[in-house]
């Protein structure tokens, strides 16, 4: 809605295509860390999370394996 004409720019193209992503990481990524009482559980699932998606499980197995991954460290 800004511009006019469309954006022919590869840098300026390739930018916008990441700013939806950034801007939900950026709202979502300090959510995670107050969403349990306890930080270390936060950070464990953080962890757990962030090794499964490496590893290109699918959304599914990453938020169960998260979610274990808090509940475990919770429950010592």
């Amino acid at each position: 809605m800004i511009f006019r004409r469309k954006i022919t720019n590869r840098r300026v193209q390739s930018f916008l295509f990441y700013v939806p992503y950034v801007v939900l990481s950026a709202m979502t990524f300090p959510a995670v860390f107050y969403a349990t009482g306890n930080m270390v559980a936060s950070i464990a699932g953080t962890i757990v999370a962030t090794g499964l998606a490496y590893r290109r499980h699918s959304l599914l197995v990453v938020a169960i394996g998260a979610a274990a991954a808090v509940l475990v460290v919770e429950l010592v």
